[in-house]
């Protein structure tokens, strides 16, 4: 079948399109509107249910974030995480909870890829990197001498790329 835009040689493509699949193109439309206005109702209703919990935490009526009921008194977390593809490495120490600390070590290793490789509970973690492999090594350790240690021999060999502690309680 040929497309020629109407000149009287053969059917123009939208009419070749509405013979062939009928209706079917107008409902895929009609469709794709009604999805636009779900997904604007959705968008509407998060607001509401945002500015509600807002609300309600600022009478205390629930807590402040979803991970915070995890904190436990005397504990400080960290995290470090990297990106595979960038080689960013970012450290985040003396967070309420492990999730708070993991989010703030990804948003700050500014890359799409970055993952959290380790988190630490009153310790310390470092991450070293082989030059010459591009392999990674990871860990944690009550002292930033052992934890670099555990991770130049994870990725056999190379240099420490980052490290931090978190804050120990005095008890």
């Amino acid at each position: 079948m040929s497309f020629d835009r109407g000149n009287g040689r053969g059917p123009s493509f939208k009419t070749a399109v509405h013979r062939a699949y009928g209706r079917r193109v107008h409902s895929f439309a009609r469709k794709a509107n009604e999805m636009n206005l779900l997904r604007r109702k959705s968008a509407a209703v998060r607001a509401g249910l945002a500015t509600m919990a807002v609300g309600m935490a600022a009478t205390g009526l629930i807590a402040a974030a979803p991970g915070e009921a995890d904190a436990r008194p005397g504990h400080w977390y960290g995290a470090i995480a990297i990106s595979m593809r960038t080689g960013n490495a970012a450290v985040a120490v003396d967070y309420p909870t492990v999730a708070s600390a993991r989010r703030a070590a990804i948003r700050k290793c500014r890359a799409y890829d970055c993952k959290w490789a380790v988190t630490m509970d009153n310790n310390c973690g470092a991450a070293a990197q082989n030059p010459y492999t591009r392999r990674w090594g990871y860990a944690y350790a009550p002292t930033r001498f052992r934890a670099e240690q555990l991770a130049r021999r994870e990725a056999r060999g190379g240099r420490t790329i980052v490290w931090g502690c978190t804050t120990r309680p005095r008890y």
